[in-house]
């Protein structure tokens, strides 16, 4: 749609149980549009954790089984999505820093990692 994500709107990404990602456009009080955002699906596993910097920027979502997918909402965009196995157990919290480059994630294990991108290439420290 030609109107979809206008500066007027406002964004709610949506994590569900079966792994799959949505994303609600709220217009004004009466109209929303959902959207699925089916290039970072993951089968029958559950989402745990969201953190999205800002809209026009990637998102991260946290998962029961540790892995960490960084993504955009846009299918087509270079790297749209990277999936990472992050920790051991779930991801039960991330949180980006206030510039947006770092990502901290705890999992359920009590281990809190930092990741950045670093020439095209998520990594962590402990």
């Amino acid at each position: 749609s030609s109107d979809l994500w206008t500066s007027d709107s406002e964004l709610l990404l949506v994590g569900r149980i079966d792994g799959s990602l949505g994303l609600l456009e709220v217009a004004d009080a009466s109209t929303m549009h959902r959207y699925e955002l089916e290039h970072c699906y993951r089968k029958d596993v559950a989402v745990t954790s969201i953190a999205w910097f800002s809209e026009d920027r990637q998102f991260a979502v946290g998962y029961t089984d540790g892995k960490l997918l960084i993504g955009t909402r846009e299918p087509l965009e270079k790297g749209g999505f990277v999936l990472i196995d992050a920790h051991k157990e779930a991801i039960v919290n991330m949180k980006w820093d206030p510039s947006g480059l770092i990502l901290m994630t705890c999992a359920k294990e009590d281990t809190v990692k930092l990741w950045g991108c670093l020439e095209k290439r998520w990594r962590s420290e402990e």
